[in-house]
């Protein structure tokens, strides 16, 4: 491979990792915006409401690890 076309690969990974970013944060805060209006339609307490937002950061944060692994064992086969 190249070292334009390395280049041209790796621009594109950091968009779409900026793009990912982008999505995880505004899933982050969609979901505490719509905390208060999920604790009314479902009748749930703030603490049940609490076990809810650590479920969401567990999953995403267990995925953190994984997807770092991924990414670096994908970006060495174009390096």
């Amino acid at each position: 491979m190249t070292a334009e076309a390395r280049s041209h690969v790796r621009i594109r990974l950091i968009f779409m990792l900026f793009v990912i970013s982008a999505i995880a944060f505004l899933d982050r805060t969609n979901i505490s915006v719509a905390g208060v209006q999920m604790r009314e339609e479902l009748g749930i307490d703030k603490i049940r409401l609490g076990w809810v937002f650590s479920a969401f950061l567990v999953g995403y944060a267990a995925f953190q690890v994984p997807a770092g692994w991924l990414a670096a064992r994908w970006d060495h086969g174009f390096c």
